[in-house]
């Protein structure tokens, strides 16, 4: 069961969970980086998913929040990385990591990639990264696309179609307290919790990557 999804998440009253479920935040990890550790977890358990041999290219599709730290921590990997997506001013975080990027709408479509990763979510996403990928290459999805997509390239390439969904959050908690992600970037914007209504409309904008709210 997942919270949010299966039983009631953290915008209920009340929230009650196993605890082997809760993790200890390190004292010097402050609130904003412990919010990202589910994130952070998704990005973590996308490398250990990969077998990464000599210098793959590696294409991250999504300029989201989740894609961004897929890149981060794929980026400290032997491999090549860029990330593809649609927001200039996202994937200017990319210069600040040193990883590649360019927007998706200007990137050939040759499948001369190793590895893609999809964070999309959407058909069309799934269906740029079959085409994309090499064929016998990787193509880990890390989001359920809500339209039915042509699998034909799977066959015909015969690729391996990876599903990749959550990860560890001790490892992730972890990683954000030896400063190995950048986190706090991803903030968009600050509301107070009696604002709750215009950050979450705030949070569905394009633009947004992350909009926190202080208690």
């Amino acid at each position: 069961a997942v919270l949010g999804v299966h039983q009631d998440g953290g915008m209920a009253d009340l929230v009650c969970v196993p605890l082997a479920n809760l993790h200890v935040v390190p004292e010097h990890v402050d609130d904003d980086r412990a919010v990202f550790a589910a994130s952070v977890a998704a990005a973590a358990h996308t490398a250990l998913q990969l077998r990464v041999e000599g210098r793959p290219f590696i294409t991250v599709l999504g300029d989201g929040p989740v894609g961004l730290l897929t890149a981060q921590v794929l980026s400290r990997l032997n491999a090549s990385v860029r990330v593809l997506g649609r927001h200039e001013a996202k994937l200017e975080l990319c210069a600040k990591w040193g990883v590649k990027h360019r927007l998706a709408d200007q990137a050939g479509r040759r499948a001369d990639q190793d590895i893609v990763v999809d964070c999309t979510g959407t058909r069309e996403g799934l269906e740029s990264s079959l085409r994309m990928v090499r064929p016998r290459g990787k193509v880990l999805v890390k989001a359920v696309p809500t339209e039915p997509v042509d699998i034909a390239p799977v066959v015909a390439g015969e690729i391996d179609m990876i599903g990749s969904r959550g990860g560890s959050i001790g490892e992730a908690l972890s990683l954000i307290a030896r400063e190995q992600v950048d986190v706090l970037s991803l903030i968009s914007r600050r509301f107070k919790l009696d604002q709750g209504v215009e950050a979450i409309r705030a949070a569905a904008a394009p633009e947004a990557l992350r909009v926190l709210v202080e208690p």
